[in-house]
């Protein structure tokens, strides 16, 4: 009985361990998912639509009418004298109720209004951007963990090469003393292809740690990357997504909203010098006492209904001072818009030349390996038989290491431009 509670017991920590040792596999996009659940960035773009919405329930608040409650309560030093009559009164209690309605203040109000219609739109946009944004860095950084995890491959199999040329050497001189020469270099090798591992599998690890961070991951949890091979279009028609772009580009929208709201404002901050025509109704309940603080001698009520026209005549230079300011902050939005459609422009015209590029030198990188592999086993099977040098082999497993090398950056160089471009135009 004893034995077969210790076996369960063994089974059951083999489970627990078995199970932790278990790596979270994910594809590209599942994480994109994992980080638009978990980002920070994301989080504060949508507290920040928040407050925009606020904003405009501020700015709807100046169409509406105000309603204002007040209560005062006086000690009189001298009773009050109303057209030569003394009212016997020391102690007055009022009680008042004012509303007031904006009628016509030459568009201030609704240009108001109008600018935080362009706030809010200007936020949801920024959200997409963000979304966007996030999506490329995710990807990015996917692409990063797989071309760090591949460098690392590519430095394992050159050490294994390294290895296997010093130890065909020793055997080739196994019942004598093999070259000197030959020997250190070679030995050399080895030692330098064992350094590259080491920053190889440094590089994979930083790697790893940066894409879990980005996707809220604990940094201790195991995670495995799907390499799906890559098969999109080998070519990108740059006339049809420079369309595509100035359609549906958030950021063009953005600056667009930000013309809009710099242009609402500069007209609301001009409306300012203009007369404003309001309308307003007062009730008041005034208690007084000769006697006492909460005594009541008589009550005076009264009800006024009526309109209100204000006209800031002189302002110091504050109102055109405000003015000047708006119109400069519409020439700035205009100005940026130029810009970030050329920042655009140029953006999407790089990353397009450089896939179509890259795709075009594909077959040739793969063509690259294929034909350095071959041309290694050959010098090894040489040196085997002391038919070639130890120059000659180092060469030929050189040519190999930096066609691999060449081959992965160029992988990665091709999602990352595809994901540069997917960024700017959403393709799906």
């Amino acid at each position: 009985m004893a034995w077969g509670c210790k076996i369960k017991t063994l089974i059951f920590m083999i489970l627990i361990f078995s199970l932790d040792a278990m790596a979270r596999t994910m594809t590209v996009d599942e994480s994109v998912e994992q980080a638009l659940r978990y980002s920070p960035a994301l989080q504060l773009q949508n507290n920040k639509m928040e407050q925009v919405k606020h904003e405009y329930r501020s700015a709807l608040g100046g169409a509406l009418p105000h309603i204002s409650l007040s209560y005062d309560f006086n000690k009189f030093n001298e009773k009050p004298v109303i057209s030569g009559f003394s009212l016997n009164s020391d102690f007055e209690r009022t009680l008042g109720v004012t509303i007031t309605q904006p009628i016509y203040a030459f568009g201030a109000v609704t240009h108001v209004i109008k600018a935080a219609d362009a706030a809010i739109e200007m936020s949801k946009l920024g959200k997409a951007v963000t979304v966007r944004e996030l999506k490329y860095g995710v990807k990015l950084s996917y692409y990063s963990v797989l071309l760090a995890q591949k460098q690392l491959e590519i430095a394992n199999e050159s050490l294994k090469n390294a290895k296997a040329n010093l130890g065909i050497l020793q055997s080739y001189f196994a019942s004598g003393r093999p070259p000197q020469q030959d020997l250190i270099r070679l030995q050399a090798d080895v030692a330098a292809r064992s350094s590259q591992v080491q920053e190889a599998a440094k590089g994979f690890e930083q790697a790893k740690t940066q894409f879990k961070i980005l996707l809220g991951l604990s940094l201790d949890e195991k995670v495995d990357l799907v390499d799906i091979e890559f098969k999109e279009s080998a070519f990108l028609s740059e006339k049809d997504l420079m369309d595509e772009m100035m359609k549906g580009q958030p950021q063009l929208k953005i600056v667009d909203k930000q013309v809009e709201y710099a242009d609402r404002m500069a007209r609301a901050q001009e409306s300012k010098v203009f007369p404003r025509l309001g309308a307003f109704y007062n009730y008041s309940s005034s208690e007084r006492s000769n006697r006492g603080w909460s005594d009541t001698d008589s009550t005076i009520n009264s009800s006024v209904i009526g309109l209100n026209l204000s006209w800031d005549i002189w302002s110091g230079g504050t109102n055109r001072a405000d003015i000047e300011k708006a119109h400069n902050m519409k020439n700035a939005a205009e100005i940026e818009k130029i810009k970030q459609k050329d920042q655009l422009v140029q953006m999407l015209s790089d990353k397009v030349t450089e896939y179509n590029r890259l795709m075009q030198m594909r077959g040739n990188d793969r063509n690259t390996v294929k034909l350095a592999q071959q041309s290694f086993k050959v010098s090894q099977n040489r040196f085997k038989t002391g038919k070639t040098s130890v120059t000659e082999l180092n060469g030929a497993e050189l040519l190999l290491y930096q066609a691999m090398l060449t081959q992965a950056v160029h992988d990665f160089k091709i999602r990352e431009a595809f994901a540069a471009v997917n960024k700017l135009v959403e393709k799906k």
